[in-house]
């Protein structure tokens, strides 16, 4: 070897010796996060189920949709240049979801869709892997098993016709995904009641002539219809509309991306 090549594999060697130390450190440090992430992870578990214990909740029960949309927005809000909005509230919803499945209160997801659909793709990326959730079930049978059971929720798809029918007395549409603003594919339906969060809307299902009357009043979105029904979203949140023939589904909290 001479005396060159001597020194470039000395240099060779030093950064490359160099480099790994780095690497090194930057792992250790990586395992430390981890371990704070577990350890906080369990914390939340324990204080959870602490809170299970004296709230004695079961099924449905536990649900807070308006508390929840508002904690989504903060935490979509936190988004930088590593992690975008929507993969910070997937991997939330992950982590909370196995919590709740785990130490609270479970609850089964029906889907009246097929378990390929986008619809689909978000009741998983909403409730995560531990809920149990299944699929292609027929509306009107969703309908009335959720109406007797505190331990499910249905997921319908707007592109239906299960709302020309009055809902069961305590049966309301309570969320909507995806929770963004101007995304929605499908409600959230079941024993909850609705609750007010920082942004809103009211689902109405009415006719010709009670949303000419409604255009008058709110600011609305007609999302579907069937012959002269219509089932529209109006901004705000609403526990009455006084207009004819007009009927509320009910409300949910949705997430600003603007």
């Amino acid at each position: 070897m001479n005396r060159n090549n001597y020194h470039y594999y000395v240099s060779y060697s030093s950064v490359e010796v160099f480099l790994k130390e780095e690497l090194n450190k930057l792992r250790e440090k990586i395992d430390l996060i981890d371990d704070r992430i577990l350890s906080s992870i369990l914390q939340r578990a324990e204080i959870v189920k602490s809170i299970s214990s004296i709230k004695a909740t079961e099924g449905v029960d536990i649900l807070k949709p308006g508390r929840e949309i508002d904690l989504l927005e903060n935490l979509y809000s936190k988004a930088n240049n590593h992690l975008d909005g929507k993969s910070i509230l997937y991997i939330w919803r992950e982590i909370i979801s196995t919590i709740t499945n785990s130490v609270q209160s479970s609850f089964e997801i029906v889907v009246a869709d097929n378990q390929g659909s986008e619809l689909s793709k978000e009741v998983r990326n909403y409730y995560g892997s531990k809920a149990k959730q299944t699929f292609d079930h027929e509306s009107s049978k969703v309908i009335k098993e959720i109406s007797e059971s505190k331990n499910l929720i249905a997921v319908l798809p707007i592109e239906n016709d299960w709302w020309l029918n009055s809902l069961p007395k305590n049966i309301y549409i309570f969320g909507c995904l995806p929770v963004f603003e101007n995304d929605c594919l499908g409600f959230l339906l079941g024993q909850v009641n609705p609750e007010r969060a920082r942004n809103n809307k009211t689902i109405l299902v009415c006719n010709e002539e009670s949303k000419n009357w409604i255009s008058q009043k709110y600011n609305f979105t007609v999302l579907y219809n069937i012959q002269d029904k219509f089932m529209i979203s109006v901004d705000e949140y609403y526990e009455d509309i006084e207009i004819k023939d007009v009927s509320i589904l009910g409300s949910f909290g949705y997430i600003k991306t603007g």
